[in-house]
């Protein structure tokens, strides 16, 4: 690779990384309220999927997805879902940064009849004993040049929609496993849901 072009896929990462920062602060920030409609979480994966592909080649990660057609509808503001879930499978690809042989982000969405659920797994080191705990709190990170903004954003997007965002467990070294879960969209849940 010539200087020229090296030197171009430096600023092109960098520039992306800022904006991510910069992307995260404002959301951080700016904690609008939730405009939640009735929708399909498979045709948001699927949207969110194909927008973050390239990176992922890119980055030299194998997706692997089982994502069921017949998900119930839930109630939810698309782009904040769409966000969240990129985040979640960007976050599992930089934890193999630097991984050598297999790079592979599973994700699965289900529902068990009350909920509908996104799990995303992969297959790097897995998140440090000692942050488990604190790994949703703000500014806490296990990247050298992460904010700590990510997952405590993606908490707070999916708590305003009723749902729950957590750290399923996993033994040292078998990854770490990510799960949102939203309430599906039926006439049995309070009033609260339906606003």
């Amino acid at each position: 690779m010539n200087d020229t072009k090296k030197a171009g896929t430096i600023i092109f990462q960098q520039t992306r990384r800022v904006v991510s920062i910069v992307r995260n602060l404002l959301d951080f920030a700016r904690n609008r309220p939730v405009q939640r409609v009735p929708g399909s979480l498979t045709d948001v994966l699927r949207k969110a999927e194909e927008l973050i592909a390239a990176e992922l080649r890119e980055g030299g990660v194998a997706l692997e997805t089982s994502i069921s057609t017949e998900l119930p509808q839930v109630l939810m503001d698309a782009q904040q879902m769409e966000q969240v879930f990129i985040n979640l499978v960007r976050n599992a690809a930089q934890a193999m940064a630097d991984q050598t042989g297999e790079r592979r982000v599973s994700v699965r969405a289900f529902t068990d009849g009350e909920w509908v659920a996104v799990s995303v797994r992969d297959s790097g080191p897995g998140v440090p004993v000692d942050l488990r705990e604190k790994i949703f709190d703000s500014f806490v990170t296990t990247k050298a040049e992460g904010t700590g903004l990510g997952l405590s954003l993606c908490k707070r997007f999916v708590e305003a929609h009723g749902g729950c965002l957590e750290l399923l467990p996993t033994s040292v070294g078998e990854g770490a496993c990510f799960q949102f879960r939203l309430p599906m969209l039926s006439g049995t849940h309070p009033p609260e849901f339906l606003s």
